[in-house]
């Protein structure tokens, strides 16, 4: 069961980096607010690279909690 979960954590901090990343390139901005319809505005990209650090940091944290889980499997 630790394996699936840290598989599900490790596949998480891969999409929360990609994601940082391409807010931090201020692409993919219609996923800050939720607009998938109209172009994104202004302040969605002002704010991009500050929500870009932070799914950084999430993802940092992340991945220590997916190490924590297969350090407790190989226990």
């Amino acid at each position: 069961m630790l394996i699936l979960i840290t598989l599900f954590l490790l596949i998480l901090a891969g999409l929360f980096a990609l994601i940082g990343f391409k807010f931090r390139n201020k692409k993919w901005l219609r996923l800050i607010a939720g607009n998938n319809f109209k172009e994104h505005t202004k302040e969605a990209a002002d704010i991009a690279p500050f929500v870009g650090i932070v799914m950084f940091v999430l993802c940092a944290f992340i991945l220590a909690t997916a190490f924590f889980t297969i350090y407790l499997y190989l226990k």
